[in-house]
C-alpha cells in the first residue's frame, strides 16, 4: 500500500507537470488511471466484502452457540432441580432407613427374648425328665425290693404250712404203726420223708425263682413302657414348643426379610435411577459451560480485535487510495467511458 501511494503521488507529481506544461490531461491517460483506480477499489470491495461475509457467519456462530449456551443452561437448571427432587427422596429414604433399622433392633430384641426362653424351657424340660426318671428308677427299686419281700415271705409260709401237715401226718402215722414196727420203719419214713421235702422245697424255690423272674422282666418292660412314654409325652412337649418358637422366629424373620427387600429394592432402584445418570450429566453439563464460557468469551475478543484491525485498514486504504477526496461509486463504475475531453 505504501508503494502504492507513492507511486500515485509520483504519478500525481507528472500529471500536475504534465498539465502545467499542456494545459490539461491526456485522455488515455486519464481513462487508464481511472480503469486502474476502478479495478483497485473494486478489488478492496470484493476482499471487505468476503471479510464482512466471514464475520457475519462468524457472528451467527456465536450466537448459534450462545443459543445453544442458554439451553444448556435451562437443561442444567431442570437437572438441578431434579437433583434436588432426588436429594429430597434421599432424605426420606434416609428417614425409612432408619425406621426400619429401629423395627430390626426391636425384632433382633425380641428374637433374643424368644432364645433365652427356649432355653429356659429347654433346660426345664432336660430337668423334668431328669427327675421323672429318677423317680421312676426310685419306684421300680422299691417295687422289686416289695416284690422280693412278698415271695420270700410267701414261700416261707408255704414251707412253714407243708412242713406242719407232712409232720401232722407223720405223727398220725407213727400213732396207728405198730410197735414192732416203730423201731425199724421210723428211721426210713422220716429220711423218705425229709428227702421228699426236700426234693419238694428246690421245686417251690426254683418255681418261685422263675416266677420272679418271669415278673422282673414284666416289671421291667412295664417300666420301660412308662418311661418311654414319659420320654414321648416330653418330645411332644418339646416339639410344640419349639414349634411354636419356630413359628415366632419365622414371622419375625419374614418380617425383617420382607423389610429388608423392601428397602434393598427402594435403595437400589433409586441409585441406579441417580447416581450414574445424574455425575454424568452435571460433569458433562459442567464442562461443556466451562468450554462455552471460554470459546465466546475467546471469540468475543478475537472479533473485536480483528474488527477494530479492519475498520483501521480499510480506513487507512481508503485514505491511502483516495487520497484526501472521496470519489464516489458511480465514477468508478463508469470511469472506462469517459471520452476525449479535457479535465
Amino acid at each position: 500500500m505504501e508503494n502504492t501511494g507513492i507511486e500515485i503521488e509520483k504519478a500525481g507529481k507528472a500529471n500536475v507537470s504534465f498539465r502545467e506544461a499542456l494545459r490539461g490531461y491526456n485522455k488515455k491517460d486519464v481513462n487508464a488511471y481511472l480503469e486502474e483506480m476502478n479495478l483497485r477499489f473494486a478489488s478492496a470491495e470484493e476482499n471487505y466484502k468476503r471479510t464482512i461475509a466471514n464475520q457475519r457467519q462468524t457472528i451467527e456462530a456465536l450466537e448459534f452457540k450462545v443459543e445453544t449456551y442458554d439451553l444448556l443452561n435451562a437443561e442444567l437448571e431442570n437437572v438441578k432441580k431434579t437433583l434436588a427432587e432426588k436429594e429430597k427422596l434421599l432424605e426420606e429414604n434416609a428417614k425409612k432407613i432408619a425406621q426400619y433399622e429401629r423395627q430390626i433392633g426391636e425384632q433382633n430384641q425380641q428374637i433374643a427374648k424368644y432364645e433365652e426362653e427356649k432355653l429356659n424351657l429347654e433346660r426345664k424340660l432336660s430337668q423334668v425328665i431328669d427327675e421323672k426318671a429318677n423317680l421312676a428308677e426310685a419306684n421300680q427299686i422299691l417295687r422289686d425290693r416289695l416284690e422280693e419281700g412278698e415271695k420270700i415271705v410267701s414261700q416261707q409260709a408255704a414251707q412253714l404250712e407243708m412242713l406242719s401237715a407232712e409232720n401232722e401226718r407223720l405223727r398220725e402215722s407213727a400213732k396207728a404203726a405198730s410197735e414192732r414196727q416203730v423201731g425199724e420203719d421210723l428211721p426210713r419214713k422220716v429220711g423218705e420223708v425229709l428227702i421228699i421235702a426236700k426234693e419238694e422245697a428246690d421245686k417251690m424255690k426254683e418255681k418261685a425263682s422263675a416266677e420272679a423272674e418271669q415278673i422282673k422282666a414284666e416289671a421291667q418292660e412295664e417300666a420301660k413302657r412308662i418311661i418311654e412314654q414319659t420320654k414321648e409325652e416330653i418330645l411332644v412337649m418339646r416339639e410344640e414348643a419349639r414349634a411354636k418358637l419356630e413359628d415366632a422366629l419365622e414371622q419375625a424373620n419374614k418380617k425383617l426379610v420382607a423389610m429388608s427387600e423392601e428397602y434393598v429394592k427402594g435403595y437400589t432402584e433409586y441409585l441406579r435411577s441417580v447416581q450414574g445418570e445424574f455425575d454424568e450429566i452435571i460433569d458433562k453439563m459442567r464442562e461443556k459451560s466451562r468450554e462455552i464460557n471460554g470459546r465466546v468469551e475467546s471469540l468475543r475478543d478475537i472479533i473485536s480485535e480483528e474488527l477494530k484491525r479492519e475498520y483501521s485498514r480499510i480506513d487507512s486504504e481508503m485514505d491511502d487510495d483516495t487520497g484526501t477526496a472521496t470519489i464516489p461509486e458511480s465514477e468508478f463504475a463508469f470511469g472506462a467511458d469517459i471520452e476525449d475531453e479535457k479535465i
